[in-house]
């Protein structure tokens, strides 16, 4: 027992030496050491690089090293996330101690870091692209008041509450994720009359319907396109009569209004 013990202790000297021979190193370690806590930890734990406030090594061997990082929550508090990580190549072996070489195990976290920070920038992208969506997202789902909408000419309001019912039930059905591309056709073709734009050069990525009366629908659309190279979208309102469908009409029965609807998006789609 005696010599277990005394195998651990050294053991643990071994590693201290290393830890403190690594940490004392020339080199610029502690930023290194925070971009790896970021880029190893678990997706779902990862943190933002700025809100590591304190860097660590818990422990280091000649296969790896373990990062101990406190990060704020933003408020008053913080956590600490504990990270280990693995080196790319071995650095010798820890019985001999002397043979766990500290330039190894340096240009070990100098590999890392330079993974670390492919990483961090797919990361950053990913989340700007994210952010970027779910804003997109928002704008395109926004509701508006109706005296916030400017209707064309053709708009009509349902009348009678059988009407009002009739319009908000399909509304509710037509914006369930089933009918997404139908919205998508049903935009393309109310961009293309309403707006007169030219779908060649656009593209529908996603649409939402804003409201329904008894003459038509009122889309929002994300429209992404190109412009100097570079890819952009927009939010833009979509007035799309049913008329546009070969049915003129204003819908005066349920009805009336589900089969002007039905057959709307059978035509969209078909033009598709």
């Amino acid at each position: 027992m005696d010599d277990e013990e005394d195998f651990e202790d050294q053991q643990l000297s071994i590693h201290e030496s290393l830890k403190e021979r690594i940490l004392s190193s020339d080199r610029d370690i502690l930023a290194p050491l925070a971009r790896l806590a970021v880029a190893f930890s678990p997706p779902e734990h990862a943190p933002r690089l700025k809100d590591i406030t304190h860097i660590e090594i818990i422990n280091v061997d000649e296969k790896h090293i373990e990062l101990s990082a406190v990060v704020s929550d933003g408020q008053e508090s913080c956590i600490s996330l504990f990270v280990p990580v693995t080196f790319p190549h071995d650095c010798g072996d820890s019985l001999t101690g002397d043979m766990v070489e500290t330039e190894c195990v340096l240009d070990n976290i100098d590999e890392l870091d330079h993974m670390a920070e492919d990483k961090l920038f797919a990361m950053n992208m990913l989340a700007e692209a994210a952010s970027r969506e779910a804003t997109l997202d928002h704008d395109l789902s926004l509701s508006k008041k109706d005296s916030d909408i400017d209707y064309p000419d053709w708009w009509e309001y349902p009348l009678g509450l059988s009407m009002i019912e009739e319009c908000s039930t399909v509304e509710g059905i037509l914006n369930d994720a089933s009918f997404a591309d139908a919205l998508v056709d049903l935009a393309i073709q109310g961009i293309e009359y309403s707006l007169k734009s030219n779908m060649e050069t656009e593209a529908v990525e996603k649409a939402v319907l804003v409201c329904l009366g008894p003459a038509g629908f009122y889309l929002r659309a994300r429209v992404v396109y190109e412009t100097n190279g570079d890819t952009k979208r927009k939010i833009v309102d979509v007035p799309c009569p049913f008329g546009i469908f070969g049915t003129e009409l204003v819908a005066d029965s349920a009805d009336d209004l589900r089969a002007a609807v039905l057959g709307a998006v059978a035509v969209a789609q078909h033009l598709e």
